[in-house]
This record gives C-alpha cells, sequence and structure tokens, in this order.
C-alpha cells in the first residue's frame, strides 16, 4: 500500500529518484531523456556495441565524388565549350580526339554542333572519354548557367545596338546626300547669261603616245571592276585569305569558298573574294598542301590511298592535282597501320561495331580506303 503524503504521488508520470540495485545486482544506466512537445531530445546515434555507426544519407547524382566521377573538370570543359567550342576544345580536353577533330574540321558543325555540345555540358550529360562524369558539376553548375545565359543576353543586345547604329549612320549618309544632290540640280538648273564669245581657232597638236615606253609596264588598276579605288569590303577580304593562306594553311579554293560562304565567317561578295585571291602574294601553296597532308595523316588517321582525295577531290581541301602531287612525294614516314587501328579504334568504341564490320568499312573504297593487311593489322591489335 502506498504512502499517501509521499510526493510526488505513485503514478503520477513525474520521474522519480532512482532506486538502488539490489543486492548482488549490478546498476543500470540512465535512461535518455525522451523528447518534449517536439523538441529536440539527447537521443544519441546508436549503433550496435562492435559495430560503425551507419553512414549519412546521401542523395544519388547530388555528389561530385564517387567511382562514376573522373578527374576532368566542369569548370574547365564548360568554359572550353562556350569559348572553343567551334574548334573541339572541349572535346580534345576530355580525351576523345576522333570527335574532336571531326568537330575542328567542320567549324563546330557549321555552329549546331557546337551549341549542342554546350548545353549537354551545363546540363550534366558531358562524360570523359572513360565514360565518368565531370568534376565540380553539382559545385558550379549554377554560376555556369548563369554566366552562358548572360553572355548570350550581352550578344543579343550588342547585336541589336550594332544593328541601330548601323542603321542610323546609314539614314544619315542617305540624307547627306539627298541635300548634295538637291543642291548640285540647283546649281545647274539656274540660267546664267553670258555674252557669247567668238569660237576660237582648233589648234593642230601633235598626238601624244599613250603607251607606255619600252621595257616598263603599265600600272594596274587595284580595284576589282578596275576603277583604281579599293573598297573596305576588299581589303577586309584579302586580309582574312592571308590568315586562312598563313595560319590555316589553306588552298586558293578553300580560301574563296570560306570568303563567300554564308556559314563560314564573314560573307564577301564574289568579286571581294576573287581580288583577296588575286592579290595573295609570296605564298607557297605546295607547302599548304603538304602542311594540310601532314596534318591529316597525322590527327585524322587517313590512309594512304585517301589522302590524296582528301587534298584535292570534290569534297577534299580543294588544292590543285600538282599541288596534292608534291604533297604526297615530301609527305614523311607514315605509319599506316597505326592509322588503321586508330580508326579501328574510333569504331569499335564511338560506333559500337563488330570486327567484320569495321573490317569492311577499313578496307571498302566507300571506307577507310586501307588495305587488307592494314585493315587485319588493326582487327588484331583492337583494345577490346
Amino acid at each position: 500500500m502506498s504512502d499517501p503524503n509521499q510526493f510526488p504521488p505513485a503514478g503520477s508520470g513525474q520521474p522519480t529518484q532512482p532506486q538502488p540495485p539490489a543486492p548482488g545486482y549490478p546498476a543500470q544506466p540512465p535512461y535518455p531523456t525522451q523528447p518534449v512537445n517536439g523538441a529536440p531530445g539527447s537521443y544519441p546515434g546508436y549503433a550496435a556495441p562492435g559495430y560503425p555507426a551507419p553512414p549519412a544519407y546521401t542523395p544519388q547524382g547530388t555528389s561530385d565524388e564517387g567511382p562514376d566521377v573522373g578527374q576532368k573538370s566542369f569548370v574547365t570543359t564548360w568554359l572550353l565549350a562556350m569559348l572553343l567550342g567551334t574548334f573541339g576544345a572541349d572535346r580534345f580536353y576530355l580525351g576523345k580526339i576522333g570527335t574532336a577533330i571531326v568537330k575542328l574540321i567542320t567549324l563546330g558543325g557549321f555552329g549546331i554542333w557546337t551549341l549542342v555540345d554546350l548545353i549537354i555540358v551545363l546540363c550534366g550529360g558531358a562524360r570523359d572519354i572513360n565514360g565518368l562524369r565531370l568534376r565540380g558539376y553539382m559545385r558550379y553548375r549554377l554560376v555556369a548557367w548563369l554566366v552562358t545565359a548572360g553572355v548570350w543576353v550581352l550578344g543579343i543586345i550588342s547585336s541589336i545596338v550594332s544593328s541601330m547604329i548601323f542603321g542610323s549612320l546609314v539614314f544619315s549618309s542617305l540624307a547627306t546626300v539627298a541635300t548634295l544632290s538637291e543642291e548640285i540640280e540647283n546649281q545647274t538648273g539656274s540660267v546664267v547669261t553670258e555674252t557669247e564669245q567668238p569660237a576660237e581657232e582648233p589648234v593642230d597638236e601633235e598626238p601624244v603616245d599613250e603607251e607606255p615606253a619600252e621595257g616598263v609596264e603599265a600600272p594596274s588598276l587595284p580595284g576589282a571592276d578596275g576603277s583604281g579605288e579599293v573598297s573596305d569590303d576588299q581589303e577586309a577580304a584579302l586580309q582574312e585569305a592571308k590568315d586562312y593562306a598563313t595560319y590555316s594553311q589553306m588552298s586558293k579554293q578553300g580560301i574563296y569558298t570560306a570568303l563567300t560562304s554564308e556559314l563560314l565567317g564573314d560573307h564577301y561578295t564574289d568579286e571581294a573574294a576573287q581580288y583577296a585571291i588575286d592579290n595573295l602574294d609570296d605564298v607557297d601553296w605546295n607547302a599548304n598542301a603538304l602542311a594540310t597532308a601532314e596534318f591529316y595523316a597525322e590527327y585524322s588517321y587517313l590512309s594512304e590511298a585517301a589522302l590524296p582525295e582528301a587534298l584535292g577531290g570534290e569534297y577534299g581541301a580543294g588544292f590543285t592535282a600538282d599541288e596534292v602531287a608534291y604533297a604526297m612525294e615530301n609527305l614523311g614516314e607514315v605509319d599506316w597501320n597505326e592509322n588503321a587501328l586508330h580508326s579501328a579504334q574510333l569504331y569499335y568504341d564511338e560506333l559500337s561495331m563488330s570486327e567484320d564490320e569495321i573490317f569492311e568499312m577499313l578496307s571498302s573504297d566507300d571506307g577507310g580506303q586501307f588495305t587488307e593487311e592494314q585493315a587485319q593489322y588493326a582487327i588484331d591489335n583492337l583494345d577490346k
């Protein structure tokens, strides 16, 4: 029977003083305080004796660490894709040499490939050559999106401002021309009365020989139309043609196509492009053909049979037959077996082709045009 003077009464729910253990039994540890009214309690993180505490839960895809994250930086890939994506710099950085070269040759797939790769990088879908995710994506993705959007907005604003400035200049020029035309018409339309003067008798003069002296060439007019005046468009086309010939080792036909194409660079008129081609001095087109051949052989992994077509074929670099012959005669030693192996590895990794399909692609006339021995060497040494 309970003591009625006991405080607090038994059964009131209030904690009581711990009772001493029964004789012969060890003392029991105190129970942790339970939370009251939603306030945090003092429960510790429990784990079974001798076992470590369970790791904290991390949702999948929200961490930049893990076995599927490589060493390639997201920030570096994003900057390369945004600034130098037209030249395939982002794919070169990720180790995808084959597709990077194709992207470089096509100038970013005429801009479309560049935009697609940039969007893939921003969305986190870019992978390195080993299929691993980029390091730092979760940390810097928001900054990358904001900066990219800012660059696009600034580009649109600058285009609008440039159009407005150009339109105002054109309008002011037209207004000036109209004013001058009106003044000229007023002056020529006025009638001036003058005293008639007797006509002067013609004086016989010896004809002047307009032919240049012997051994001296007549000066040629620099303008494309023979007027002697060079327009700003012609000067700009000539400067760009010099850059193509000096730094890109392009052919005459390739430079002309690049100048007049609506998809590549600035679009010049046919007259301006022809003026630029006619005034290119001190360009060794044979050396350009040889440099292009060396680049194709070393980085595009072409075969010996396919290289001349790439230099001067219908869809090639546009060099003449003599320039192609010079390049092939002076081309250094090339390991065509290794070129076949590189091409085969690209087919295997990127297109998942079988050995028979790879052999057919390498040796066919519509494919790599390698010899059967070179194609078999590639199959035997394929890294599977």
